[in-house]
């Protein structure tokens, strides 16, 4: 399982948002994000934001 590095706790799989905006160059662009909350501090990471901006 996956810990926040916030607080090393575990992290869960949450459904919302359905897409995020993503602006970069001047476009916006909506994508899917995999967003993990962490159910000790709150914290909201989204692994999909980092993969998809990499590929460009």
């Amino acid at each position: 399982m996956v810990e926040c590095p916030h607080c090393d706790r575990p992290l869960e799989l949450t459904v919302e948002p359905a897409t995020v905006p993503v602006h970069r160059d001047g476009e916006t662009t909506e994508i899917e994000p995999d967003a993990f909350r962490c159910a000790g501090c709150g914290a909201v990471l989204f692994a999909t934001v980092s993969r998809e901006l990499g590929e460009r």
